[in-house]
């Protein structure tokens, strides 16, 4: 379907009337028109954020050189991201590649697998002089998101609801957690401290040693209040030491 090449390898163990390349061709274009259709609804705000044509002709560009890998949909587009980073047509809007990225955390968020948050009272049981070394899971659906410009901004002011429309990009940037801990993916906005103690968490730091990390990028950071926040955001759902 994605070489025309192949039409001569298929003419070979099938009977060829005259009208085979044009038969394929059908099969091609549905393929094509699937996959791109796929794209816009997932990435939405891309859409429009660079308008239908123009979102069209990238997408067939993507669908050309890279062609499903699995048989589940959902599964498809993780790429597109990168290759809007690389897209040359795409270079005025340096923002674009992030918010693709931020998109398709929120997508996976929304997919992911359901998980009952972690309890503050489970915190609570361990012994105080031990608690730099728990180890923290982060619940399934959470994903980061990091860009040197307001991708957030640009993403909720395109949701269908938005009443301000208007995105300032020299707000700066953003460090951004998507996670679904109920019914609803949340977009959150963190500091530059609290997005790196999570991302040491999800690498297999323990408590101490990622406050570390995130504290030699703010100083201020506040970890009895930060551990708070994400207790009752449902950002963990498991915490041990040692493994028990």
């Amino acid at each position: 379907m994605f070489d025309p090449s192949t039409g001569a390898d298929v003419a070979s163990w099938i009977e060829d009337d005259g009208l085979l390349e044009d038969r394929l061709n059908v099969y091609r274009n549905n393929v094509f028109y699937s996959l791109t259709g796929s794209l816009s609804d997932l990435y939405q705000v891309i859409t429009k954020l660079v308008g239908e044509e123009f979102f069209r002709a990238a997408a067939s560009e993507f669908v050309r050189i890279s062609p499903p890998k699995t048989g589940r949909i959902l599964e498809y587009g993780a790429d597109f991201p990168g290759f809007l980073s690389a897209f040359e047509p795409a270079k005025p809007l340096p923002y674009l590649a992030d918010v693709a990225r931020l998109e398709w955390a929120w997508h996976q968020a929304y997919h992911g697998q359901d998980s009952k948050p972690l309890s503050p009272e489970k915190l609570q049981s361990f012994p105080p002089e031990r608690m730099a070394e728990i180890s923290f899971k982060l619940h399934p659906t959470s994903r980061f998101v990091q860009s040197e410009f307001p991708v957030d901004q640009i993403w909720s002011a395109n949701q269908d609801d938005a009443e301000d429309k208007n995105v300032d990009l020299g707000h700066g940037g953003a460090f951004l957690q998507v996670i679904r801990p109920e019914l609803d993916v949340e977009v959150r906005q963190l500091s530059e401290g609290a997005f790196t103690f999570l991302m040491a968490c999800e690498n297999g730091l323990m408590l101490g040693e990622a406050y570390e990390v995130a504290v030699s990028r703010e100083a201020q950071l506040d970890l009895t209040k930060m551990l708070s926040d994400f207790l009752l955001g449902g950002t963990f759902i498991e915490a041990t030491i040692n493994g028990k």
